[in-house]
């Protein structure tokens, strides 16, 4: 019976997760506020929206290498390399040697565009900031690790598909 009852709140509890995403999905539906970088963006057609989310993590992170930016953004190094290309091309992204290993590159926000890169992230981050103030640190961290499950389990799923 204790199998049933934990099914039946595993489910519910699948069920209220799913109706949350749409509604966040949708109530974030809307396109990032316009601005030189979004501008910028959409001006080149060999830009797509994956670019804009490679720039986010870009713009987080501050400066990361292609393999931080692979491994954040959940693609391959390849993938990552050629979105880095891109939008170095498009003058978004600015590629700098590591001096004391020349094999690495760091990425980071062109300086003329980082600005609102950073405008769109404070943007973003400050519901995020809000809610986080509401919670001990303690319970954030299982938030954090519950949303770490749930995106092993769905890219499982996502690979079984294929």
């Amino acid at each position: 019976m204790k199998q049933n009852n934990l099914s039946k709140q595993a489910d519910d509890f699948a069920r209220q997760f799913l109706l949350w995403s749409f509604r966040v999905r949708k109530e974030t539906a809307e396109d990032p506020p316009e601005n030189a970088l979004v501008a910028a963006v959409r001006a080149d057609d060999s830009l797509a929206p994956r670019h804009l989310v490679a720039i986010a993590v870009i713009s987080i992170s501050g400066e990361l290498t292609v393999s931080e930016l692979a491994e954040s953004d959940g693609i391959a190094v390849s993938t990552a390399s050629l979105l880095v290309s891109k939008l170095v091309d498009a003058g978004l992204v600015v590629r700098r040697e590591d001096p004391e290993d020349r094999r690495r590159i760091w990425l980071s926000i062109h300086p003329d565009y980082r600005a609102e890169g950073e405008a769109i992230l404070e943007q973003r981050l400050a519901p995020l900031r809000r809610v986080y103030e509401r919670f001990t640190a303690q319970e954030m961290a299982t938030v954090l690790e519950v949303l770490d499950a749930l995106a092993l389990e769905v890219s499982v799923f996502n690979n079984q598909e294929k």
